[in-house]
């Protein structure tokens, strides 16, 4: 089936599982746009992925903190690397390394194509939100992109002054000069090309935007949420409604079979009839060491299914 898609992955460790993972989506139509974390030595990634013609390295690379405004800036230089490549792409599916497909590629584009307009990102309204922990993403000011770690203790100390004198941030964010509401949802997600254009556009414009983020928690799963449903790809996209219970991640990460509570789980064969009965197109997540027999069992299964 004639659908290109680019992929792109962050990761930070396990050559070997980022290796697994491109070999399982390499077919046809596809190419894989990579962001090895600079805090790591990226030899071990290339010597186990080789000089293949379709996997391209991002050259700007940066030192990632979970929940820093890092992570916004590498989901930004691989939207930009992949829409600035010369190459057409109807899909852009961000990843961990750590992700596995449970579809076969076949199926997986069958998918798109057969929604070429659906946005496959979610989110909830963190703005009207009931939940104040959600809210207080954005409320409060963090300071995660901190590399020198004797400094750490002071921002975490002006964290604390800042929240207890009451100094916060609204929960409206600057969009075309309108106040506009905040969304919240998951790193993984897969835009047409329009949309991923304009995410692109407003990443490179919106200062403003940008600025808000930057001292917010884990702002990579708020800044692309915040600006496709505040725009026209909204109505082809997932609006997610808590209900009166916050339902976490799981429920805003579309295309991931995901379990995540006090950290996310490192799936086994244990849980492989789990797994291929989530009609997910992929899990997160996996790794070498203890995932290897469960990645046998669902490439023996694709190939019977096949």
């Amino acid at each position: 089936m004639k659908l290109n898609i680019a992929y792109l992955i962050s990761a930070y460790s396990d050559a070997v599982q980022l290796q697994r993972l491109i070999t399982a989506l390499d077919e046809g139509t596809v190419d894989f746009y990579l962001h090895i974390d600079r805090r790591v030595n990226i030899q071990p990634f290339i010597a186990a992925l080789g000089n293949k013609s379709n996997i391209f390295f991002i050259k700007k690379r940066f030192r990632v903190f979970w929940g820093s405004f890092a992570q916004v800036r590498y989901q930004q230089e691989l939207l930009s690397s992949s829409l600035n490549s010369g190459r057409h792409y109807d899909r852009f599916v961000c990843l961990s390394g750590m992700d596995y497909p449970l579809w076969t590629n076949e199926a997986i584009k069958r998918y798109f194509a057969a929604h070429p307009q659906r946005e496959y990102i979610a989110a909830r309204n963190i703005s009207t939100s009931a939940f104040e922990r959600q809210k207080n993403r954005c409320r409060h000011y963090y300071f995660r992109d901190t590399y020198v770690k004797c400094l750490r203790p002071v921002f975490k100390i002006a964290t604390f002054l800042l929240k207890a004198f009451t100094i916060q941030k609204q929960l409206e964010v600057p969009i075309e000069g309108k106040m506009c509401a905040v969304y919240s949802g998951s790193d993984y997600w897969a835009l047409t090309n329009d949309c991923a254009k304009y995410v692109l556009e407003k990443m490179k414009t919106e200062h403003a935007l940008m600025r808000y983020f930057k001292y917010s928690y884990v702002a990579s799963e708020m800044v692309t949420q915040t600006i496709v449903f505040n725009s026209s790809f909204a109505k082809h996209a997932l609006l997610f409604n808590d209900e009166g219970t916050y339902q976490g991640l799981k429920a805003v990460t579309p295309l991931h079979y995901i379990e995540y509570n006090s950290a996310i789980k490192v799936f086994t064969v244990n849980d492989f009839d789990l797994l291929m009965k989530s009609n997910t197109p992929f899990f997160r997540k996996a790794r070498t060491g203890i995932s290897d027999t469960l990645i046998q069992q669902i490439e023996m299964a694709k190939e019977q299914g096949a």
